[in-house]
């Protein structure tokens, strides 16, 4: 398998390489800028701008990598993290989770607490995971 291949470097970033995660970043990071830029709408843009938006993503991929069962679904993974965000910002409860693994005391808008929508969203990114493998 080619060293420089998608699946090689999250093998290598899960283990903390911090220069296989910078090459991941360097190799996606415009697509996902370009695939989004114009397409956030009125609402998420109240949350987001583009890069935010994917520099968000990226750091929740960042604290969730060692959860990637599949490191050939790695642009999807973060794709979909960024969908989600888009998709939370639309129904206007977006808030941004600290990633120090912290989570907020305030309560989530629907009343839920935050572990609870982001143990949700975590089986919702597993769940698309499964599907991507089949």
């Amino acid at each position: 398998m080619d060293a420089g291949s998608t699946v090689v470097l999250v093998r290598r970033a899960k283990a903390g390489d911090r220069e296989a995660w910078t090459a991941l970043v360097e190799r996606y990071y415009e697509t996902w800028l370009r695939r989004y830029h114009g397409r956030l709408g009125t609402a998420v843009r109240r949350v987001y701008d583009t890069q935010d938006l994917v520099d968000s993503a990226i750091a929740d991929a960042i604290r969730d990598l060692h959860s990637l069962r599949n490191e050939g679904v790695f642009f999807s993974w973060v794709t979909s993290i960024i969908c989600h965000k888009m998709a939370l910002a639309r129904r206007g409860g977006a808030r941004e989770i600290p990633t120090a693994n912290v989570l907020p005391e305030v309560p989530d808008p629907r009343g839920e607490a935050p572990h609870v929508v982001i143990g949700r969203l975590d089986t919702y990114v597993q769940t698309l995971d499964a599907i991507m493998v089949v």
